[in-house]
């Protein structure tokens, strides 16, 4: 079995002349060290008794810390079972309780250290939506210490009915509540806690689904927009294109155009990306439409090796290309109202207006449920992604051409 025992390690001296008392595990030859953070001169402690002599002013105080740092260790190993208590490592044995320890972490703290790894590679969005979250709990629980073994169903319904009474919409509710999940599922694959404690098997979220709003308008609003006369608005121009854009391109996203660069692009016929919001590979047709507004920016090039003149340098930092592309959404989405209101169409003009139309067009003219609809419109994104994935580029080369 494994042995404790508290000493004194010579090696590492402070200014005051004071060596680290350490707790000392054995077994078999083989040790392993925890250090108690309790301190002494070597005058000061008495190796038969492994404590601290009266030499030291305080220590009585410091030998009852060393006592129970002790038993705290004694304790555990004296709650597992004793078959196994004979047969464990201390390799197994340290192992073992720092996923206790991970478990009983404050949610502040992971929560924290997510938001860092969010910003730092570049998920702006994401870190501000986990932050938004932190900080609804934290007036929630209006404290600065949770932790995970705190958060049950109990726990969540109580938060549930707290957004509630904030008049927190579904969605809104959703969204924290989605955060607080993928804090657990990220513990969980990290072995940090125990599937056992995951409050999601009985806690679900599908309650919180509602029928998603499909904002789309006709191929005639469309035809509208494409033929707006934009000498006549020329601050429309832009905006103009940067819609009918997505529209030929299977509803790309406008985060996705602004960080669209001149290499993504192959042959003047293929545009190849990386979708931000799910880091998925899309190949696609770039059809004459869509060229053409290629080329209209090309040949108009600021320097950048970004084909829209959105970003206006290269090489910004994440939270320079989030700044910008917040406000240049802004600017895109007050100039497709104007738009709207030109071409006298009934629907608000959104970015996203000019994917759900593509969805809603092409099923129109025939196109496949199964390519289209679930791909554009599906309210889980995994089912988009599953079917994309095996969806063949000459599949939606004809979707496009269709349209």
């Amino acid at each position: 079995m494994i042995n404790l025992k508290t000493i004194q390690l010579k090696n590492k001296i402070d200014k005051n002349g004071c060596y680290p008392i350490y707790l000392r595990l054995t077994k078999q030859k083989k040790q392993k060290y925890i250090n108690t953070e309790v301190r002494c001169k070597e005058s000061e402690w008495d190796v038969n008794s492994c404590k601290i002599n009266k030499l030291h002013s305080e220590h009585k105080t410091l030998n009852l810390i060393l006592s129970e740092f002790l038993s705290m260790w004694t304790s555990r190993l004296m709650s597992i079972p004793v078959d196994q208590r004979n047969r464990i490592t201390i390799e197994e044995f340290l192992k073992y309780f720092e996923k206790e320890k991970k478990q009983n972490l404050n949610f502040f703290d992971i929560i924290n250290e997510k938001i860092e790894n969010l910003k730092n590679t570049g998920h702006i969005g994401n870190s501000k939506c986990y932050n938004d979250t932190k900080n609804s709990i934290k007036r929630f629980t209006n404290s600065e210490n949770l932790e995970l073994n705190d958060i049950d169903v109990v726990w969540l319904k109580k938060y549930e009915n707290h957004l509630k009474m904030r008049n927190c919409v579904e969605s809104g509710i959703s969204i924290k509540m989605r955060v607080i999940r993928a804090i657990f599922k990220d513990c969980i694959e990290n072995k940090y806690i125990s599937e056992d404690i995951y409050p999601f098997k009985i806690y679900k979220l599908s309650k919180f689904k509602q029928n998603k709003v499909i904002r789309a308008v006709t191929i005639e609003d469309i035809e509208k927009i494409s033929n707006l006369d934009t000498e006549l608005y020329p601050k429309l121009k832009l905006s103009k294109d940067l819609f009918m854009f997505s529209y030929y391109l299977a509803g790309i996203n406008f985060k996705d155009i602004l960080l669209l660069q001149h290499s993504n692009i192959f042959n003047e016929n293929r545009l190849t990306y990386l979708r931000s919001k799910t880091n998925k590979v899309f190949n696609l047709k770039i059809n004459d439409k869509a060229l053409e507004i290629i080329r209209y920016y090309t040949e108009r090039k600021i320097g950048t090796e970004y084909v829209f003149p959105l970003l206006l340098k290269n090489n910004m930092t994440p939270i320079q290309i989030a700044n910008r592309s917040k406000k240049c959404l802004t600017k895109f989405n007050k100039d497709l109202k104007e738009i709207g209101k030109i071409c006298n169409i009934d629907i608000e003009l959104t970015s996203y207006v000019a994917r759900h139309s593509f969805a809603s067009n092409l099923k129109s003219k025939g196109v496949a449920t199964d390519v289209i609809s679930e791909a554009m419109g599906h309210q889980d994104i995994k089912i988009t992604q599953v079917y994309l994935k095996r969806l063949e580029n000459e599949i939606i080369d004809n979707a496009l051409d269709i349209l």
